[in-house]
């Protein structure tokens, strides 16, 4: 770790210093500049016991045993089956009703054209919604966005419930009227892009964040990716069901009551899952400025002649380089 590639009194030597917090993030990095060797073997020494230190608390993953019994990870997993369970099935429900709602074999094409709509409008909105969750997980938390995922679906579908009871009850479903109220269901789509591109992207964050600290986030996530596909694939029977039996509008008016449990769920009983060290805030360099330079300048330019006081501020490194 001491040993130089250079004369170290003819050539200065640059240390590269990464501070670490206490869950082994880097926190500052800084460039010194010292024509010794004694700052060297300091850095090096400090980065030993860090080392141990860090080998000390390291924990062996835990017994899958231990993963299946964890409440947290039970309680999301049934709220992923919950929510899936009741919206998977809306939107083949939202598509078979704007096909046969007008009744009339001309207007089959325009029922086609209105369910192909429904995918299109909701694809392109579930993009920016997961990329929002994506940038501002970290800074709002996990519990509020996706809690805003979960109550959009409750309200797409007592707003379908509404909206197809009127369609049923129009004598021409190819008037104006029956035309906006069309319009209107499709606009529901919508509510379809916020519940999925929200829950769909803050699912696996959760999962990772549940995770952590186990060794077994491949696990926990084959677990609640498992209820995910379960409640997708007993939704679209149920759904299918209660729209033979009893008829489109009560069917989305059932799934919604069955939305509202995994909301519950999540706002009285899930805890906030985003660890306090993952939350986006400025972290300071510890007075150390690093800037990038040209080919053309010294590399006594690039970084301050550092003080006593400087160089004990670099207690905390993790890796001494030489250059």
């Amino acid at each position: 770790k001491t040993s130089l590639p250079f004369d170290m009194k003819k050539e200065p030597s640059y240390i590269f210093g990464f501070g670490l917090d206490k869950y082994g993030e880097a926190l500052s990095c800084g460039v010194l500049e010292e024509k010794t060797t004694s700052s060297i073997k300091m850095l090096n020494k400090r980065f030993t016991e860090v080392e141990k230190m860090l080998s000390e608390k390291r924990r062996r993953a835990l017994t899958p045993l231990s993963v299946l019994i964890n409440p947290t990870l039970m309680l999301f997993t049934l709220i992923v089956f919950l929510f899936h369970l009741s919206n998977s099935a809306i939107l083949p429900l939202v598509m078979q009703t704007l096909a046969v709602s007008d009744g009339y074999e001309d207007n089959f094409r325009e029922g086609l054209l209105m369910s192909g709509l429904c995918i299109i409008i909701a694809q392109i909105f579930m993009a920016g919604f997961a990329k929002i969750c994506g940038e501002y997980s970290p800074v709002w938390g996990r519990k509020g966005l996706f809690m805003l995922g979960l109550f959009s679906l409750p309200v797409r579908c007592f707003s379908l419930y509404f909206l197809t009871m009127e369609l049923g009850n129009l004598s021409d479903p190819t008037s104006p009227s029956g035309m906006f109220l069309k319009a209107l269901i499709i606009g529901t789509q919508f509510l379809d892009a916020v519940g999925a591109g929200i829950t769909g992207t803050l699912y696996v964050l959760v999962t990772n964040d549940i995770s952590g600290g186990t060794g077994r986030f491949s696990l926990m996530f084959g677990i609640t990716t498992c209820s995910m596909c379960l409640g997708c694939t007993v939704s679209g029977y149920v759904g299918q069901e209660l729209a033979l039996f009893y008829g489109y509008p009560l069917a989305f008016r059932i799934l919604g009551y069955i939305s509202l449990f995994p909301l519950l769920l999540y706002w009285f009983f899930m805890p906030e899952t985003l660890p306090d060290y993952a939350r986006t805030k400025k972290r300071k360099l510890n007075g150390f400025s690093l800037r990038k330079g040209n080919d053309n300048e010294s590399p006594s330019s690039m970084a301050p002649e550092p003080s006593s006081d400087r160089i004990r501020q670099t207690a905390g490194i993790s890796r001494v380089e030489l250059i």
